[in-house]
């Protein structure tokens, strides 16, 4: 029913570092879409910290003039979402996360599951007033390998209790191009998503 549309690729799109975007096409599609809701930017803080360089792929000025075009759509505000990863958590990024409407936080690690409630607190103190998501994947990119079964079922456990406490909106599923080779966390997830799926909360 509502979409959000990538505004800057994943980070190997490099011709969308130095504050370069679609953010002109996700607009353009909005146009003829009304389910279009907002715009998303994939990995945009970098994983490390460096004296005297960004932390991010655009300046905070690029990201406001991209939320000001969003917020300023003629035929209805649309909102400018963010990717933030765990690792990430401690980064100082106080000169961007007031400029993201909605913040969806991903685990890269599974073995750094084990901290998600550690992590999802922190994740929504840092960014009082924010709409948030969790994002959740089923395979284990950071480490290249499969999620366990009982990470997943762990992930999964951890997001509903939060969901059921307010604590976050709602969950995004990663199926990029893992979701129909067999793994048994995505059969698992389909099954956990048609049991819980229709909930209300």
């Amino acid at each position: 029913k509502d979409v959000v549309w990538s505004a800057i690729g994943d980070s190997t799109t490099k011709q969308h570092y130095n504050d370069q975007s679609d953010i002109d096409e996700v607009l353009h599609i909005a146009e003829k879409y009304p389910n279009i809701t907002g715009a998303i930017l994939d990995d945009f803080f970098l994983n490390v910290e460096e004296p005297g360089k960004s932390i991010a792929r655009h300046s905070p000025i690029s990201i406001r003039a991209m939320r000001d075009k969003l917020h300023k759509f003629s035929k209805r505000r649309l909102d400018l979402w963010v990717v933030w990863y765990t690792h990430q958590l401690d980064f100082n990024l106080v000169d961007y996360l007031d400029l993201f409407d909605v913040l969806t936080m991903w685990t890269w690690k599974g073995s750094d599951l084990t901290e998600l409630d550690l992590n999802i607190q922190k994740f929504i103190k840092k960014t009082p007033g924010k709409r948030h998501l969790a994002g959740c994947y089923m395979w284990n990119y950071g480490e290249r390998k499969p999620l366990t079964l009982d990470q997943m079922k762990y992930q999964l456990d951890r997001y509903y209790f939060s969901l059921k406490k307010g604590y976050i909106e709602g969950l995004v599923f990663c199926s990029n191009c893992i979701a129909d080779i067999g793994l048994e966390t995505v059969d698992y997830t389909r099954k956990w998503i048609s049991e819980v799926g229709s909930e209300k909360i």
